[in-house]
This record gives structure tokens, C-alpha cells and sequence, in this order.
């Protein structure tokens, strides 16, 4: 018989060919990899496992990280067997025998009715002689075990476990990725509702606050001797409730970008305009002393896009580059038509102390942990730009360098 063949014969239950071990990991990887989930395999991952160590039968348990079962699969086993099995498996001294050293090993049922655990006892019963467990684990957490049961014994040489080894590591592996983006998918969910649910429970007492505020500045202003410091502070709350405003609106954004849901409200506007209210926007909520030097067209530039939501992108690039400018270092706020290329080009540039190229690769990501995170926001302004400026059809690079400062364009297509 081939070194790489499996003699099925070996056991009197299982009639089928011989078959190739590098066959069966051959089929296990296609399984995994064309697999949409971990259910949609379990169970043809035990047939193959049988199949690896010339049986018939086998089961596969899958633990959760608390150690609880949480899925199984039988093949080759009266329905009996797989039940009582099943509820062995989920007491706590189980999945710590079955899992042994953490390797394949072979465990040998004798008959009679003294047995070293109610696993043994109950596989006895079946007239079974044979178990081989194969423990599923990865990064040291046993995360499931395979075990496949034989009628009469055999002997497994090293370079067979060897396989059994490879396809535990092949199976653990897959299997934890597949937990890991099951993982990931519910916690985004979870933050999405979370944002859809904070956006709107915010939105109303907000907009009742912005109300007030800009009322009381009204009346304030028609006073002539009106307390300057005052009229300062109530400029400084109006900025920040439109900061916030600002906030909810890129929270909401950011949820219909992932249900993909986002939809633009494109009117013709003056880009030029748009950005110098941004900037103002910007200065009042930074409160920062930093000059903005604004190099704008002498006429209008006009373009069909969503007024709200440039503005937003807009004041978020600039207050980024205010606030991560060096104290009274200018930063250059520019617009211009490049007709050839048929678009318009905001261009900010700040002299703060530049970002790294293993950041820059990243910053626009969702799940980047930018400083604007690690200071107490939550680093989304930069992601749900990006993806308002490409839903316009536009550009957004950004060009930096430690202790040269930050340039950020922003190209959008002309009218």
C-alpha cells in the first residue's frame, strides 16, 4: 500500500477505497476556503476526518472562549450514540480529556465494564475499540476536538499523525477566522445601532438648544451695550453645539455608509463660498490662534454637490490642521480650478509635526485608532470624509512627513 494511503479495510464497519491523505487536506482547505460560515462545514469536515483515519465515524465539538459547546456535527453514528455523547461533552471534565496534551492522540476502549470515564464506558457500550481525538486549537485556546471512532484497532504511524496534526492546525485555523469575523461583524452592528440610537435621541434636544442659543445671541446683539465677554461666550457655545450637530450628522453618515444607504443632496453651489464659511466654521470652534491664510479664486466656482456635507469635510480637515498646527504658524487654506483635469482643487495645508508612513497607510480606515481617538473623540471624521469627497466623485490624498507638516487636497469635479 502508498505511504500517503489510508488502509480503510483495517476497519470491519467501513468498506469504502483507499484514499489519499494529502487528498482529504486537499478537500478540507477547499472547504474552509469556499466555506460562508462554520455551520455550513462542521459536518463535512468530521466526514473528512473519519476519512483521515480510516473510519466510518467521527464527531466534531466546538467550543465558545468560555469553554461551553456551542455547535456539533456526527457522521457514521446511530443517533443515540451522538445524543449521550453530546451531553458527556458539555460537562466540564470533557472537553479537557478529550482536548489531552493538545495533539492527536489514539485512545484504546477495552471491554468490560470497569472503564477510566463514562466517555470510555459509553463508546465500549457501542462495541467500539477505538478513539482518536484531535484537539482543535489555536493561539494555545482549544477552540474544539474532533474525535473519530473505529471498531476494531490500528496501529498509526508518526508520519500519519503528522497529517492528523496538519489538518487540526488547517481546521483550528480556519475556524477561528471564521469566529473572529463573526465577531467583528456583531460588534460593528452593535456600534452602528448604538450611533443610529445616540444620533436620533440627541437630535431633538440639540436642535431645542441650537434654537435657544441662536435666540438669545439675537437679542443679546440688538443690545448696544451688551457685555463683550458674554457675546464671546455665547459665539463659543454656538460653535460647539454646531460642532456637535456636526458630530451626529457624521454618526448617521457613517451607519447609511455601512448599510450602504448613503445618499447626497446635490444642489449647484459655490465651492469657493462654502469653504470660507468652513473656515470661519472652523476658527470659531478651535478657538485657536493661528492665522488662515485663504487663497480663493476672485469668482465663483460652482459645482453640484451636498453643501451640508462638504462643509463637514471641510471643517473637518481644517480644524484638524488647526489644531495640530505649532503655535502662530499660518495654515494656508487654498481653491483652485484646474480645468484640463475638469475639476476643482481645495488644497490645506498645516505645519504641525507631520504623520508617519505606517499612519498615513491607515487613517482614513474606520478602526484606525487615530490620536483624535486616543485624546477622547472617536476617530471617524476622517473615514466619513473620505467617503462623502468619493461620493461626489471626487479625490482625497493626503501627503505628510514627520516635522514637515501635513497637506491635504480635496478634488472634486467641476459642474
Amino acid at each position: 500500500m502508498d505511504s500517503n494511503s489510508l488502509g480503510m479495510a483495517a476497519d470491519p464497519e467501513y468498506k469504502g477505497p483507499d484514499v489519499s491523505r494529502a487528498d482529504v487536506l486537499a478537500r478540507v482547505t477547499n472547504l474552509l476556503s469556499s466555506a460562508s460560515g462554520v455551520g455550513s462545514v462542521i459536518e463535512p469536515i468530521a466526514a473528512e476526518a473519519a476519512q483521515l483515519c480510516g473510519t466510518s465515524m467521527a464527531s466534531i465539538y466546538l467550543f465558545s472562549d468560555e469553554g461551553e459547546l456551542e455547535g456539533s456535527a456526527f457522521v457514521g453514528l446511530p443517533a443515540r450514540f451522538a445524543r449521550e455523547m453530546e451531553k458527556l461533552v458539555r460537562t466540564d471534565w470533557a472537553p479537557k480529556d478529550l482536548a489531552g496534551a493538545n495533539q492527536p492522540f489514539v485512545v484504546a476502549v477495552k471491554t468490560g465494564t470497569h472503564q477510566p470515564s463514562p466517555i470510555h464506558k459509553l463508546v465500549a457500550s457501542e462495541g467500539l475499540a477505538q478513539m482518536v481525538s484531535i484537539p482543535l486549537v489555536y493561539a494555545d485556546k482549544l477552540i474544539g476536538v474532533v474525535v473519530t471512532y473505529r471498531a476494531g484497532k490500528r496501529e498509526y504511524s508518526p508520519e500519519e499523525l503528522d497529517y492528523l496534526r496538519t489538518f487540526a492546525y488547517l481546521v483550528a485555523l480556519a475556524f477561528a477566522n471564521s469566529r473572529l469575523i463573526e465577531t467583528r461583524k456583531w460588534e460593528r452592528k452593535a456600534q452602528d445601532q448604538f450611533l443610529d440610537a445616540v444620533s436620533h435621541e440627541l437630535r431633538t434636544p440639540l436642535t431645542s438648544i441650537m434654537g435657544f442659543i441662536q435666540m438669545i445671541r439675537k437679542r443679546f446683539n440688538e443690545t448696544r451695550d451688551g457685555d463683550a465677554r458674554l457675546r464671546d461666550q455665547l459665539d463659543l457655545l454656538w460653535a460647539q453645539s454646531q460642532r456637535l450637530n456636526r458630530l451626529l450628522d457624521t454618526f448617521i453618515d457613517i451607519s447609511n455608509i455601512e448599510r450602504g444607504e448613503f445618499a447626497l443632496e446635490h444642489a449647484l453651489l459655490d465651492v469657493a463660498h462654502l469653504l470660507a464659511d468652513s473656515v470661519e466654521q472652523s476658527r470659531a470652534q478651535t478657538r485657536s490662534r493661528n492665522e488662515v491664510k485663504l487663497d480663493m479664486p476672485g469668482e465663483e466656482v460652482c459645482i453640484h454637490g451636498d453643501a451640508r456635507r462638504l462643509s463637514h469635510v471641510f471643517v473637518q480637515v481644517i480644524s484638524n490642521a488647526i489644531r495640530y498646527s505649532r503655535d502662530a504658524e499660518p495654515i494656508r487654506v487654498s481653491c483652485e480650478e484646474t480645468p484640463r483635469n475638469k475639476e476643482v482643487v481645495i488644497t490645506v495645508v498645516d505645519h504641525g509635526p507631520g504623520i508617519p508612513s505606517e499612519v498615513r497607510r491607515e487613517i482614513f480606515k474606520r478602526s484606525y485608532p487615530t490620536e483624535t481617538r486616543k485624546s477622547g473623540g472617536m476617530g471617524l471624521g476622517l473615514y466619513a470624509s473620505k467617503a462623502i469627497v468619493e461620493a461626489h466623485g471626487g479625490r482625497m490624498i493626503l501627503d505628510s512627513a514627520p516635522g514637515k507638516g501635513t497637506t491635504v487636497k480635496i478634488a472634486l469635479p467641476l459642474e
